[in-house]
Protein backbone atom coordinates (compact mmCIF):
# COMPACT_ATOMS: atom_id res chain seq x y z
CA UNK A 1 0.00 0.00 0.00
CA UNK A 2 0.99 3.61 -0.28
CA UNK A 3 -0.03 6.52 1.90
CA UNK A 4 0.21 10.30 1.64
CA UNK A 5 1.83 11.29 4.96
CA UNK A 6 0.19 14.73 4.95
CA UNK A 7 -3.43 13.77 4.19
CA UNK A 8 -3.29 10.16 5.45
CA UNK A 9 -4.99 8.99 2.24
CA UNK A 10 -4.29 5.32 1.43
CA UNK A 11 -4.16 4.06 -2.15
CA UNK A 12 -5.02 0.53 -3.22
CA UNK A 13 -2.13 -1.94 -2.92
CA UNK A 14 0.40 -1.99 -5.74
CA UNK A 15 1.33 -5.29 -7.40
CA UNK A 16 5.00 -4.97 -6.42
CA UNK A 17 7.57 -2.77 -4.71
CA UNK A 18 8.80 -1.72 -8.15
CA UNK A 19 5.24 -0.59 -9.00
CA UNK A 20 5.01 1.32 -5.71
CA UNK A 21 8.29 3.15 -6.43
CA UNK A 22 6.94 4.15 -9.87
CA UNK A 23 3.78 5.45 -8.14
CA UNK A 24 6.00 7.42 -5.76
CA UNK A 25 7.85 9.00 -8.68
CA UNK A 26 4.60 9.81 -10.52
CA UNK A 27 3.21 11.60 -7.45
CA UNK A 28 6.49 13.53 -7.03
CA UNK A 29 5.15 15.74 -4.24
CA UNK A 30 6.98 14.33 -1.24
CA UNK A 31 5.63 12.99 2.04
CA UNK A 32 4.43 9.68 0.56
CA UNK A 33 4.95 6.38 2.34
CA UNK A 34 5.26 2.91 0.89
CA UNK A 35 4.07 0.25 3.36
CA UNK A 36 5.27 -3.25 2.51
CA UNK A 37 3.17 -6.27 3.36
CA UNK A 38 5.01 -8.53 5.75
CA UNK A 39 5.04 -12.30 5.55
CA UNK A 40 4.58 -14.78 8.35
CA UNK A 41 6.91 -17.36 9.82
CA UNK A 42 5.21 -20.01 7.63
CA UNK A 43 4.69 -17.87 4.53
CA UNK A 44 7.61 -15.66 3.50
CA UNK A 45 6.82 -12.74 1.18
CA UNK A 46 9.78 -11.36 -0.75
CA UNK A 47 9.64 -7.94 -2.40
CA UNK A 48 12.03 -6.99 -5.21
CA UNK A 49 13.45 -3.63 -6.26
CA UNK A 50 16.36 -2.77 -8.54
CA UNK A 51 18.35 0.47 -8.86
CA UNK A 52 15.55 2.83 -7.83
CA UNK A 53 16.75 6.44 -7.87
CA UNK A 54 14.85 8.59 -5.36
CA UNK A 55 13.51 11.75 -6.98
CA UNK A 56 10.93 12.50 -4.32
CA UNK A 57 11.64 14.39 -1.07
CA UNK A 58 10.60 13.09 2.37
CA UNK A 59 9.51 9.63 1.18
CA UNK A 60 9.19 6.81 3.71
CA UNK A 61 9.32 3.04 3.31
CA UNK A 62 8.09 0.82 6.13
CA UNK A 63 6.48 -2.56 6.78
CA UNK A 64 3.45 -3.92 8.55
CA UNK A 65 5.39 -6.24 10.90
CA UNK A 66 9.12 -5.42 11.12
CA UNK A 67 12.40 -6.57 9.61
CA UNK A 68 12.16 -10.22 10.70
CA UNK A 69 9.08 -10.77 8.48
CA UNK A 70 9.65 -8.23 5.67
CA UNK A 71 12.25 -9.08 3.02
CA UNK A 72 13.42 -6.95 0.08
CA UNK A 73 15.74 -8.74 -2.32
CA UNK A 74 17.89 -6.46 -4.47
CA UNK A 75 18.35 -9.26 -7.02
CA UNK A 76 22.15 -8.83 -7.16
CA UNK A 77 21.83 -5.15 -8.12
CA UNK A 78 21.66 -2.08 -5.89
CA UNK A 79 18.24 -1.40 -4.29
CA UNK A 80 18.21 2.40 -3.88
CA UNK A 81 20.31 5.44 -4.68
CA UNK A 82 20.01 9.19 -4.34
CA UNK A 83 18.28 11.12 -7.11
CA UNK A 84 17.21 14.64 -8.01
CA UNK A 85 13.75 15.99 -7.15
CA UNK A 86 11.69 18.33 -9.36
CA UNK A 87 13.74 21.29 -8.02
CA UNK A 88 16.95 19.45 -9.06
CA UNK A 89 18.00 18.97 -5.42
CA UNK A 90 19.64 15.66 -4.46
CA UNK A 91 17.31 13.64 -2.19
CA UNK A 92 16.96 10.22 -0.60
CA UNK A 93 14.22 8.62 1.53
CA UNK A 94 13.52 10.37 4.84
CA UNK A 95 12.92 7.13 6.76
CA UNK A 96 13.26 3.41 6.08
CA UNK A 97 12.07 1.04 8.81
CA UNK A 98 11.14 -2.56 9.54
CA UNK A 99 12.75 -4.23 6.52
CA UNK A 100 15.51 -6.76 5.75
CA UNK A 101 17.45 -5.92 2.59
CA UNK A 102 19.57 -8.67 1.07
CA UNK A 103 21.57 -9.61 -2.03
CA UNK A 104 22.62 -6.13 -3.10
CA UNK A 105 25.61 -5.93 -5.47
CA UNK A 106 27.28 -2.91 -7.11
CA UNK A 107 30.56 -1.00 -7.29
CA UNK A 108 29.73 1.44 -4.48
CA UNK A 109 27.11 0.56 -1.85
CA UNK A 110 25.79 -2.94 -2.43
CA UNK A 111 22.25 -1.98 -1.36
CA UNK A 112 22.21 1.80 -0.92
CA UNK A 113 24.19 4.64 -2.48
CA UNK A 114 23.51 7.89 -0.64
CA UNK A 115 25.33 10.86 -2.10
CA UNK A 116 25.12 14.64 -2.37
CA UNK A 117 21.81 14.61 -0.54
CA UNK A 118 20.48 17.33 1.75
CA UNK A 119 17.91 14.90 3.15
CA UNK A 120 17.94 13.95 6.83
CA UNK A 121 17.76 10.13 6.77
CA UNK A 122 16.75 7.65 9.47
CA UNK A 123 17.04 3.86 9.31
CA UNK A 124 15.30 1.91 12.14
CA UNK A 125 14.89 -1.87 12.49
CA UNK A 126 16.66 -2.45 9.16
CA UNK A 127 18.80 -5.49 8.41
CA UNK A 128 21.47 -5.19 5.70
CA UNK A 129 22.48 -8.73 4.73
CA UNK A 130 24.69 -10.24 2.03
CA UNK A 131 25.65 -6.98 0.31
CA UNK A 132 28.66 -6.98 -2.02
CA UNK A 133 30.56 -4.01 -3.48
CA UNK A 134 33.98 -2.61 -4.19
CA UNK A 135 33.34 0.10 -1.55
CA UNK A 136 30.69 -0.19 1.20
CA UNK A 137 29.34 -3.72 1.03
CA UNK A 138 25.87 -2.58 2.14
CA UNK A 139 25.90 1.25 2.12
CA UNK A 140 28.04 3.92 0.45
CA UNK A 141 27.68 7.49 1.79
CA UNK A 142 29.38 10.38 0.00
CA UNK A 143 29.03 14.15 0.36
CA UNK A 144 25.87 13.90 2.49
CA UNK A 145 24.99 17.34 3.87
CA UNK A 146 22.64 16.29 6.69
CA UNK A 147 22.39 13.66 9.46
CA UNK A 148 22.16 10.01 8.45
CA UNK A 149 21.29 7.73 11.38
CA UNK A 150 21.44 3.95 11.47
CA UNK A 151 19.37 3.65 14.66
CA UNK A 152 17.82 1.08 16.96
CA UNK A 153 17.43 -2.40 15.55
CA UNK A 154 19.75 -1.88 12.57
CA UNK A 155 21.94 -4.89 11.82
CA UNK A 156 24.73 -5.13 9.24
CA UNK A 157 25.63 -8.77 8.71
CA UNK A 158 27.60 -10.83 6.18
CA UNK A 159 28.43 -7.89 3.91
CA UNK A 160 31.65 -7.74 1.91
CA UNK A 161 33.67 -5.01 0.19
CA UNK A 162 36.65 -5.70 -2.08
CA UNK A 163 38.47 -2.54 -0.95
CA UNK A 164 37.11 -0.89 2.21
CA UNK A 165 34.04 -0.63 4.42
CA UNK A 166 32.69 -4.18 4.59
CA UNK A 167 29.33 -2.82 5.77
CA UNK A 168 29.51 0.98 5.28
CA UNK A 169 31.84 3.41 3.49
CA UNK A 170 31.61 7.09 4.43
CA UNK A 171 33.35 9.81 2.37
CA UNK A 172 33.19 13.60 2.90
CA UNK A 173 29.93 13.56 4.85
CA UNK A 174 28.92 15.80 7.75
CA UNK A 175 27.15 13.53 10.25
CA UNK A 176 26.69 9.75 10.00
CA UNK A 177 25.60 8.03 13.21
CA UNK A 178 25.34 4.37 14.20
CA UNK A 179 23.20 4.80 17.35
CA UNK A 180 22.16 1.30 18.37
CA UNK A 181 23.31 -0.43 15.16
CA UNK A 182 25.01 -3.83 15.34
CA UNK A 183 27.79 -5.02 13.00
CA UNK A 184 28.44 -8.79 12.62
CA UNK A 185 30.62 -10.79 10.21
CA UNK A 186 31.31 -7.98 7.71
CA UNK A 187 34.61 -8.16 5.83
CA UNK A 188 36.81 -6.00 3.59
CA UNK A 189 40.46 -5.56 2.70
CA UNK A 190 40.43 -2.42 4.90
CA UNK A 191 37.77 -1.58 7.52
CA UNK A 192 35.87 -4.79 8.25
CA UNK A 193 32.65 -2.94 9.04
CA UNK A 194 33.18 0.80 8.48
Amino acid sequence: STRDSVTGTMTPPCDSLDAATYWLTDQNSGNQEIILQSGTIDNEIIHYVHDYSFGVPRAKISSTSGSNLTIVDCGYTRCFLSGKDKDLQWVFAQKISGITFRNGHSNGGGMFRIEKTRSKILFEDVVFQLGRAKFGGAVFVSQAENTITFGQGCLFTQNYAQRFGGAVTILSSNDVRTNGATFLLNTAKDGGSI
